[in-house]
């Protein structure tokens, strides 16, 4: 993470951006005056959570265990490119060089190589981001997911 920050990118977290939370009163700004110069920054309850993921460059997820991450699915589908685990079937999804990259969940320093990399060579995360939205498009996208139930219904009903 500190070749992260070297770089002089903005870098960091928006946490918190769901539109139910309520953090404590004064949460951010006492976090903000911590001497750790972190440059997160907690959000509490929002309504434009799309439009924040929107302007996701990389979505990060360390999982140890995971199913298909919703997670992942909606900020690929707003152009965020994935650095995933490689649990459960997040490679379903992320795959490497072609929508994201899938790493071995504990090799702390191919994320921090990957994520680099994205953030350093905005060509080729804008292409990873455009199949990644593709990608979603074609098997996510709520037509297709209703066109792909209803055919396990009518086989379920017509056995």
């Amino acid at each position: 993470l500190n070749e992260i920050k070297n770089l002089g990118i903005p870098f960091g977290f928006k946490l918190n951006a769901f539109i139910k939370t309520n953090p404590k009163p004064n949460y951010t700004g006492a976090y903000n005056k911590s001497k750790t110069g972190n440059p997160n920054e907690f959000l509490g309850q929002r309504k434009d959570v799309p439009t924040l993921l929107g302007q996701t460059k990389v979505f990060v997820l360390t999982s140890r265990w995971e199913g298909v991450s919703i997670a992942m699915l909606e900020a690929m589908g707003l152009g965020a490119v994935p650095v995933v685990s490689d649990v459960g079937d997040l490679r379903d999804y992320a795959k490497n060089d072609e929508t994201g990259y899938i790493i071995q969940e504990d090799d702390l320093e191919t994320f921090s190589e990957k994520i680099l990399y994205l953030l350093e060579h905005e060509d080729q995360r804008a292409q990873l981001s455009n199949n990644a939205q593709a990608l979603i498009m074609a098997h996510c996208e709520r037509k297709q997911v209703s066109k792909k139930w209803k055919s396990v219904l009518d086989q379920t009903v017509d056995h």
